[in-house]
């Protein structure tokens, strides 16, 4: 077995980790909130939400926007299936656009050719780490009113034009899998610059409530929640980013 891609974890993640357990809060509390605060400075984006992974985090995005039946999203032909699969569980569809075989990213000049009555946003993906055109991604999507989805799953760390990918469209989403840049073992987090969005986002991840410990559920919501156990492994992974994008 020859890996692609291995974390690369030492006795940081073991004392952070150890200090979750020592204070026996282990669902979503202050180390979440740290992480998210990290994710923040690294990334210039006003919101940063962690959900339980980067699948979840993209079918949130999608439900933000009122994106569903009948409507389309197009999405690069190669690519993780989760981010087409994310358009499907909205019950929107996913429309295949070709790749620029050089950067494996969306081809940016094929776009235009798939839009229809239908198509509601473009989802480009930042794939292998690699930053889409961007700044012709937002100009297509300007012209025919479209939402963009960033799908930076493989982006932490990368930007275009000195801005950090995942902050240039409505929403982005970053992704801390195993094989990710850093990980927090599973885990994903959705950046916006828009209060009601990220409203929306915070509404759908936790059960359709403003805040937690209530029983008043005035939307519909999912348990899509993060833990205090991946942020420690992501705070001590963060610790480190430097030498792993090196």
């Amino acid at each position: 077995m020859i890996y692609q891609i291995q974390p690369w974890i030492d006795n940081t993640e073991l004392e952070e980790l150890k200090g979750v357990i020592q204070s026996e809060w282990l669902t979503e509390g202050k180390k979440t909130q740290l992480f998210e605060e990290k994710i923040k400075e690294l990334t210039g984006a006003k919101y940063a939400l962690s959900l339980c992974n980067g699948t979840a985090a993209l079918y949130v995005s999608i439900k933000a926007l009122g994106i569903g039946i009948g409507d389309e999203v197009i999405v690069p032909d190669l690519t993780f299936i989760a981010t087409a699969n994310s358009v499907k569980m909205a019950e929107a569809e996913p429309v295949l656009c070709d790749i620029n075989p050089k950067t494996f990213n969306i081809d940016v000049d094929k776009i235009e050719q798939h839009i229809t009555s239908k198509t509601k946003a473009i989802m480009p993906v930042h794939l292998y780490g690699q930053a889409v055109e961007m700044d012709k991604i937002i100009e297509i999507a300007k012209k025919h009113n479209l939402f963009i989805i960033e799908d930076a799953a493989q982006g932490v760390g990368v930007k275009f034009n000195n801005k950090h990918v995942g902050t240039f469209g409505e929403l982005g989403v970053l992704s801390f899998y195993g094989n990710k840049t850093i990980t927090s073992a599973e885990g994903g987090i959705i950046l916006t610059n828009e209060d009601e969005l990220f409203k929306k986002c915070w509404q759908l991840k936790n059960h359709g409530r403003e805040v937690k410990g209530t029983f008043i559920h005035p939307h519909i919501g999912f348990n899509f929640c993060f833990t205090d156990v991946q942020a420690a492994i992501g705070l001590a992974q963060f610790s480190k980013l430097k030498k792993l994008l090196n």
